[in-house]
């Protein structure tokens, strides 16, 4: 009897510490910069992408917002006036916020989908944040925000 409760016992210890673990509190920059270096490189763009703390706080700033909000042509507006209220003086940057079903209807990446961003901003060596949102009305989303180094 001793030895179940001892069981019993440990079980619920690994059970609690596992639900504490398994909450990483924050999002994961899922961009990989080597690859959007890469699409650049085919385009004849040779630039360096690399990622920056800073800019990682920004964008899941953003994202929060994001999170408490429908989906909507409303966002623009708001996540612009964000990034610019957060953006240090002198620094050029773009965001581009796609539906996740855009992205597969395009046959796209979101490596590929920075490079364009950095591509089409002109931002050259650059800083590059890619997080995963899901809208208040359940839209999933990709938010690429880059910023000029």
């Amino acid at each position: 009897m001793k030895l179940k409760k001892l069981l019993a016992l440990a079980l619920s210890l690994m059970l609690a510490l596992t639900m504490l673990t398994a909450c990483g509190g924050g999002r994961r920059n899922i961009v990989n910069t080597g690859e959007v270096e890469s699409v650049l490189a085919s385009a004849g763009i040779n630039v360096d992408v690399g990622t920056s703390g800073e800019l990682n706080r920004m964008a899941n700033s953003v994202a929060d917002t994001l999170e408490k909000r429908n989906y909507s042509s409303n966002l623009d507006n708001e996540i612009t006036a964000m990034l610019n209220s957060m953006l240090p003086s002198g620094v050029g940057g773009a965001y581009i916020l796609l539906r996740e079903s855009t992205l597969a209807e395009n046959s796209m990446t979101v490596d590929m989908a920075a490079a364009s961003l950095i591509y089409n901003y002109s931002l050259g060596d650059s800083n590059v944040c890619v997080l995963n949102v899901t809208t208040a009305d359940g839209v999933p989303c990709v938010l690429i925000v880059a910023l000029a180094d």
